[in-house]
């Protein structure tokens, strides 16, 4: 590969990590082997272009904005037009080669407003990442109340070979010996 195209593959992959793709779906996408992927990443220039392309993933506001809206869209509910157009095909002549053709005219569009309801689980999702001190979507574990520690010992041998320790320190409780 010469020298321009090397660097036209990096630039192309530069861009699909600047545009939140990970490296190996980068260098995939552009046909580019994963060991020459790694071969360019032993180049610090290269290396901090890709990390940079990274950085700049992760604070696309712009991106990360419009999903917000679009997250918050589908929490809330939102309104839209729905389009339904029927067409007819009708004859026509055309003017420079005066051919006849079949092309497509519009018969029918009807305009219908429509509405998407909010969605219970993107409401969730919303309420836990932007007010987690007072919506949580975790399961609280904590147990209140007494545990009770009372030991039932069954002994089958004869009485008079029964054992019984004066004290309770005496008692060996480890089960793994």
């Amino acid at each position: 590969m010469k020298q321009e195209e090397i660097k036209a593959k990096q630039v192309e992959i530069l861009n699909l990590i600047a545009n939140g793709y990970s490296q190996k779906e980068a260098f995939t996408k552009t046909g580019v082997a994963e060991r020459t992927f790694y071969d360019w990443m032993k180049n610090p220039q290269f290396m901090q272009e890709v990390h940079n392309a990274q950085d700049t993933a992760r604070t696309n506001k712009a991106d990360v904005r419009a999903v917000e809206r679009s997250l918050l869209d589908i929490a809330k509910g939102f309104e839209y037009e729905e389009v339904k157009t029927e067409y007819e095909s009708r004859e026509v002549v055309d003017e420079k080669t005066g051919k006849k053709e079949f092309k497509p005219v519009i018969k029918k569009q009807v305009r219908t407003k429509k509405f998407v309801t909010p969605n219970v689980e993107a409401i969730k999702f919303l309420l836990t990442n932007r007010d987690p001190d007072n919506w949580k979507n975790r399961v609280d574990t904590t147990q209140m109340g007494r545990i009770d520690t009372d030991i039932n010992i069954i002994y089958r041998g004869k009485p008079e070979d029964a054992q019984f320790p004066s004290d309770e320190s005496q008692l060996d409780l480890d089960r793994n010996k």
